[in-house]
């Protein structure tokens, strides 16, 4: 989809905290820098960090602004503006 368009548009693709597996239980709110290697992850989660990964990918290919957000990033933002 994002390959379809225009250079300049946006494309916002929902991930989970999951992709990060049991890299993620040392952290009460899980960084990005987390680290995706492979730690018990789902076939399911992988799926979602290879996603990710295509946003990034076509994004920069095409010149459009590509963001991945989990439900957690979503809460958070919608916390801070109250």
């Amino acid at each position: 989809m994002v390959k379809h368009l225009r250079s300049g548009a946006a494309f916002i693709y929902a991930s989970t905290k999951d992709v990060y597996g049991a890299n993620a239980e040392a952290y009460r709110e899980v960084p990005e820098t987390c680290a995706t290697d492979y730690s018990g992850q789902t076939a399911l989660e992988w799926s979602k960090l290879i996603g990710e990964r295509y946003t990034e990918y076509y994004a920069h290919r095409q010149n459009v602004r590509g963001l991945h957000l989990s439900p957690v990033q979503c809460l958070r933002a919608a916390v801070r503006r109250k």
